[in-house]
């Protein structure tokens, strides 16, 4: 996905392609998918690198499309990354294994996806306000 602008038929990379389409999709809400989009790639990979190196190219180039601060919005696919590892399955099944838990894996995830669920509704409320009242770090 990320090398796929290399190619011979001069068509644009996927991620161009995906950003294109989630702007058509999203258009203004697009700040509240941005979170979930980094949950969704960590969750998926049960890492938050794998999900930042993967989506952080495609989110900056959805915001720039639609307009929106950069910064603010790989902000919130980092901090999306992060707050599903304390829900990822590889992440659970290491820690019960660890610690000696085997068998408790669901109750883990389903306690801690209640705090995920806040951290994103707290960090979408906070980065989303500042997103709409037009802060942009790059401008001050």
């Amino acid at each position: 996905m990320l090398n796929s602008r290399n190619n011979t038929s001069g068509m644009d990379s996927m991620l161009t392609e995906m950003a294109l389409a989630t702007a058509n999709f999203s258009g203004n809400s697009y700040p509240f998918f941005s979170i979930l989009i980094g949950m969704l790639g960590s969750f998926m990979s049960g890492s938050a690198t794998v999900s930042n190196m993967l989506f952080m190219s495609f989110q900056y180039e959805t915001a720039s499309i639609l307009g929106f601060p950069e910064l603010l919005i790989l902000s919130m696919q980092g901090i999306g990354s992060g707050i599903v590892n304390m829900i990822s399955v590889n992440n659970i099944v290491a820690v019960a294994a660890t610690v000696g838990c085997l068998g408790d894996e669901g109750k883990m995830i389903r306690t801690n996806a209640i705090s995920a669920f806040i951290y994103y509704l707290l960090i979408t409320a906070m980065l989303g306000t500042m997103i709409y009242l037009g802060f942009d770090l790059f401008s001050v």
